[in-house]
């Protein structure tokens, strides 16, 4: 039996400090090696004898999620416990207690290790100005190598230069250390120099001392671990391959070089770090083996490959349950035992096991729950008069091996075969019968899931697939593709399903009509392809038509296209708007059966019917290959009036559904105040005298425009000036002055007059060099503070900001 220790609170801080990481983005396995780790070295250093299983990684999984439902008060997966919600209680509500009390447990693990306190000591005699942010650089590389097994204790218990020479390459050169750390900037590496350089002072001490702290930190989990590594290296996969799958040695090869590919995708989209091949436990291998398994790229990459990456995956997911069970050895490889062969507990054993959990775990038996494996051989007992002499883990094994796994839980493989599944399998073939492609899971179980939680404790999707799949009328008829099942000699293809069914009705369909004629798949993926289909229109909220389906007869199809083009040659573009008003007189029947239909609806089903006549854009329509050229629209409409008032462009605006290109309307019109503006060639300006004139009233090299308010100074013009007049002087007329500006203002005027003379050329330029003689800012946030403060942009925006602030930097510099 494993020893049993109850868990006191600085453990249960030190386990909720793991959550903490695991919520910044910690991978979750590396953060469990952690505390499995710490609290094996506390109970260590503090005299407690403990075993392979004490604290063990697979322990802290479940421990975890118990500490995650107390720290975020809610169902993660394991109710917590009394003491876990009071560390957690401590954390929201009384933190300085909490950071003594985590500041405590961290001391317990620091050992008493001479050769650490020695290097502390050599450090401050070396460095003391950066002695402690090295120490800071110290404890990150040590708990990466051990979260990330580079190594199975501290540095400091094997302190050598190939310890060293490791960490550089397995910590240092990590794709993610540096990232995690890199507030640490240069001291990792100038931590591990300082190191070499002190077992260089120190001599042979450092390791002898290696060698003997290395033997007492070897604890019995750890060379657990080795034997399994060398029976792993016995039993090869090559080997299992061709010896226990029977299968061809060529194969195995290929399945090897499949898993080589397999690790290349994950290390490039970041699923995990270390080859799933390295893989120590059955725990962390499912990690890895359900992270690719859940990638859609992933999936797509084996199905470019005629899905050999799964088949490479899934085979060696065999192989690894092989070992982890126990049911293959190396003296069965002469017998090709298969990966399934018989535990070694009698069958009698076996059925008096499959008994109980069939009697007294109908909700299912919790792997690695300590309660439940005490229930479970209690009942063994009271049942069977006997006591299962076998310890937990083993059952654990041998419950995995007789039942069925769902969810976490393991059940009687017995309890499957019921009228539910028959009739979920009734149905499935059904909808095949009926046309159906492919046939969800979720779907399945969404239809089922009262029945399937109350008669059967089925509680997700994915358990009702483990079940499916195992049953050998799902084997003879089906496969499994992506979340699906896909009937044997059936292409799956849902997206020509719901294509159909839209192309195959004259009148508009809501999600609920798609979801009646297609209950097997999931309806995110069917408003996903509905979206994705050009040709099907939504006329209202949830509402789709399939638009070539809408009928004008075709003496009113030539009416209406008579009468678009008659007002787009009339004014070079057709209203969007209009297009209503149009349509019901060029088309009264169609008009009078689509009464129901929205304006936006007509104006999208037109813009198919009609897309080889006209080009259709979100307000405006035009001829075939002839799109509106939108500024040249406004300066049109500029060019046509003497005066315009701001309201009357806003108007114009209006009618045409598009944004103000000011620019254009500038190039036709002067502004002389916030909402009035007069054609050009109704305004003169004595450029030589007004330039001369700015010149000597402001003489630096630019000037923002909120601050030229001397206007009485200014030569006469033929308006009055004012701010919006020297806008557009600047813009248009100047020949000494240029205006740079983030932006036109609808209303008011902002922006910098800059001497043609200067090097600085945009408005970036100017922003950084003021920025650059400016000392009131330190961030980008602040910049734009002190650019609207400079009257130079009315708002503190601008999509420019970091590279004007980086502008300005580098020019501080170099004054």
């Amino acid at each position: 039996m494993s020893i049993r220790v109850p868990w006191d609170k600085f453990e249960a801080a030190i386990l909720l400090d793991g959550w903490l990481r695991v919520k910044e983005g910690i991978p979750r396995s590396e953060v469990i090696t952690l505390v499995s780790y710490k609290l094996r070295k506390k109970a260590v250093n503090q005299g407690v004898a403990i075993d392979s299983v004490f604290r063990n990684t697979n322990g802290i999984n479940f421990q975890l999620m118990s500490m995650a439902s107390a720290f975020e008060a809610t169902d993660m997966g394991k109710a917590p416990s009394k003491l876990f919600m009071e560390v957690a209680d401590l954390y929201h509500n009384d933190f300085a207690s909490y950071s003594k009390l985590i500041e405590e447990a961290m001391q317990m693990l620091e050992g008493t290790s001479e050769l650490k306190y020695s290097f502390i000591k050599f450090l401050r005699e070396q460095v003391p100005d950066k002695a402690d942010k090295i120490l800071v650089a110290i404890k990150s590389i040590d708990e990466f190598a051990i979260a990330t097994k580079a190594l199975p204790c501290s540095f400091f218990d094997v302190l050598s230069e190939d310890t060293i020479s490791l960490l550089r390459k397995k910590v240092l050169n990590h794709k993610f250390f540096m990232v995690r750390h890199k507030n640490l900037q240069e001291y990792p590496a100038l931590a591990l120099s300082l190191l070499e350089k002190f077992i260089l002072n120190t001599g042979d001490t450092v390791a002898t001392n290696g060698s003997e702290e290395t033997e007492k930190y070897h604890t019995a989990e750890e060379k657990q671990v080795n034997n399994e590594n060398k029976q792993a290296d016995n039993i090869s996969f090559a080997d299992w391959i061709t010896q226990c799958a029977g299968l061809s040695p060529a194969t195995a090869r290929s399945y090897r070089s499949a898993l080589n590919t397999c690790d290349a995708y994950a290390f490039e989209s970041q699923l995990y770090s270390e080859s799933i091949t390295l893989c120590t436990t059955y725990n962390d291998f499912v990690v890895k083996y359900d992270a690719l398994m859940n990638d859609e790229g992933f999936l797509k990459l084996s199905e470019i490959k005629h899905n050999y990456l799964v088949a490479a995956l899934k085979k060696y997911h065999d192989y690894f349950y092989a070992l982890d069970t126990g049911f293959v050895s190396s003296s069965s490889l002469s017998k090709k035992v298969q990966p399934n062969n018989q535990p070694s507990v009698s069958d009698e054993v076996q059925n008096n096991c499959n008994s109980i959990l069939s009697q007294d775990f109908e909700d299912g038996y919790q792997v690695g729950d300590y309660m439940h494996q005490m229930r479970f051989l209690s009942c063994y007992e009271d049942t069977f008069g006997s006591e299962l002499d076998i310890t937990e883990d083993e059952l654990d094994k041998l419950l995995k091996y007789i039942g069925q796994i769902r969810d976490g839980r393991i059940f009687c493989k017995g309890n499957n075969d019921t009228p539910l599944i028959t009739s979920v399998f009734e149905v499935v073939e059904n909808a095949f019968e009926n046309g159906a492609t492919a046939v969800f899971f979720e779907c399945i179980y969404e239809r089922y899931t009262d029945n399937l939680i109350s008669e059967m404790n089925i509680y997700s999707a994915d358990a009702l697939r483990d079940i499916m799949k195992n049953d050998s009328r799902f084997q003879a008829n089906y496969h499994i593709e992506r979340s699906a099942i896909v009937k044997n000699g059936i292409s799956a293809d849902t997206t020509n399903e719901i294509k159909v069914i839209l192309q195959s009705s004259h009148t508009p369909l809501t999600f609920e009509d798609f979801k009646e004629r297609l209950w097997y798949v999931p309806m995110d993926r069917i408003k996903s392809e509905l979206a994705r289909f050009s040709e099907a229109v939504c006329v209202e909220r949830g509402t789709y038509l399939y638009a070539l389906n809408f009928y004008i007869s075709p003496d009113e199809k030539v009416a209406l296209i008579k009468a678009m083009r008659s007002s787009i040659y009339s004014n070079g573009y057709l209203v969007a708007k209009n297009l209503r008003e149009i349509f019901n007189k060029a088309c009264p029947s169609a008009a009078l059966d689509s009464e129901y239909l929205k304006d936006y609806a007509i104006r999208d089903i037109l813009k198919i019917i009609f897309q080889d006549e006209f080009d259709f854009s979100s307000s405006v329509i035009t001829e075939k290959g002839n799109p509106l050229d939108i500024g040249q629209l406004y300066r049109n409409y500029a060019a046509e009036h003497e005066q315009l008032s701001l309201r009357e462009i806003k108007e114009f605006q209006e009618t045409i559904g598009l944004p103000i290109y000011w620019d254009d309307i500038f190039k036709e019109m002067v502004r002389i105040s916030a909402t009035e503006l007069v054609r050009r060639d109704k305004v003169q300006f004595d450029v030589d005298a007004v330039d001369d004139a700015l010149e000597k009233m402001y003489p630096n090299e630019y000037t923002a425009l909120k601050d030229i308010t001397l206007f009485l100074s200014l030569p006469a013009a033929s308006v009055r000036w004012n701010g919006y007049v020297l806008e557009s002087y600047l813009r248009d007329y100047s020949k000494k002055f240029r205006l740079v500006q983030v932006s036109i203002s609808n209303d008011d005027y902002y922006g910098v007059m800059l001497k043609s003379t200067s090097n600085l050329e945009s408005y970036n330029d100017v922003a950084a060099d003021m920025l650059a003689k400016n000392g009131g800012w330190t961030d980008e946030k602040s910049a734009l503070r002190c650019l609207v403060d400079a009257k130079f942009q009315q708002r503190a925006k601008n999509s420019n900001i970091s590279a004007i602030v980086k502008a300005a930097r580098q020019k501080r510099a170099n004054i």
